[in-house]
């Protein structure tokens, strides 16, 4: 497995915008097949809360095997395992056809939604780091 997708955790305290831009990216990542469900939640576990997996357990109410196992992409999980996983980020698991074209869609209403991105270090953050 390739480290590409992840990134230098957040500092504590920083900006709020700068947090959600980033999980609204790794979504849409996700979206666009690029960034496994599994994937996806190591690196929201990791760049953003900077825990780890026995503490994140905690903090979700699930058995460190059942979060290894989402986050390697392996088992067979049970649907309310898979919600308390992602519900410290406000997501909701679902079924949804990988598109290509969804990251760019993505990328660019958030470049319009908030003027700032381009000013913030967080589009180069992403080119550097290539997730």
């Amino acid at each position: 497995m390739t480290t590409q997708h992840q990134m230098d955790p957040f500092e504590p305290g920083m900006d709020p915008f700068k947090v959600s831009e980033y999980i609204e990216l790794c979504i849409a990542k996700h979206y666009a097949g690029t960034l496994s469900r599994g994937q996806l939640l190591r690196t929201l576990r990791k760049d953003v809360l900077s825990i780890s997996q026995t503490a994140y357990c905690r903090l979700c109410g699930i058995g460190r095997n059942s979060l290894n196992d989402l986050e390697q992409d392996k088992g067979d999980l049970k649907e309310s395992t898979i919600s308390s996983a992602f519900r410290p980020f406000g997501l909701v698991p679902g079924m949804i056809k990988p598109d290509p074209d969804i990251y760019e869609f993505i990328v660019d209403r958030v470049k319009r939604r908030h003027a700032q991105y381009q000013e913030s270090n967080l589009g180069r953050l992403f080119d550097q780091k290539n997730i």
